[in-house]
């Protein structure tokens, strides 16, 4: 089975919990005999486009770090352009595994069509992750866009 594994991790950098799990499961199911490929956000310490690990491809997509809006919509329009690229020249999926979600949000809601199977694997709540990492401002702008940065996470999840 071809399985597209979409994260906001790198499987080849390991750096914390989300990576380190990623790569254990995509190198399981390859052991298991499936095809994995990733797509995922570029690491800021490697921005090539591409790597590979024990024979799984990782394909990376840019995003803007400059400021929250600009991630957020760099994150989704880049992760469409790349899923675009791989699902019609190098790898047609059986199966997307989403195992983050803003790394699926576009594809998942602008591609649905062109995969059969879809799904969804939920580590931690990535708005509860939030508000419990991050405190408010005190200032009324800053607690509108914590607030705002928040309710877009639970959104898109």
């Amino acid at each position: 089975m071809n399985i597209l594994v979409l994260a906001e991790v790198s499987a080849c950098h390991v750096t914390g919990g989300a990576s380190r799990g990623l790569r254990e499961q995509a190198l399981a199911l390859k052991q298991r005999g499936h095809n994995i490929c990733l797509l995922v956000r570029e690491p800021p310490a490697d921005p090539a486009p591409t790597a590979t690990f024990d024979g799984i491809f990782e394909y990376r997509y840019h995003v803007n770090r400059s400021n929250s809006i600009a991630f957020v919509l760099s994150s989704i329009l880049n992760s469409i352009r790349m899923f675009d690229k791989i699902t019609t020249t190098v790898f047609q999926p059986d199966v997307v595994w989403i195992n983050q979600s803003l790394a699926a949000f576009g594809p998942i809601y602008l591609r649905y069509r062109k995969v059969k199977h879809w799904c969804y694997e939920c580590h931690s709540l990535a708005h509860e992750e939030f508000t419990t990492r991050n405190k408010p401002k005190d200032n009324l702008f800053s607690r509108t866009i914590y607030w705002l940065n928040a309710k877009m996470r639970y959104f898109v999840e």
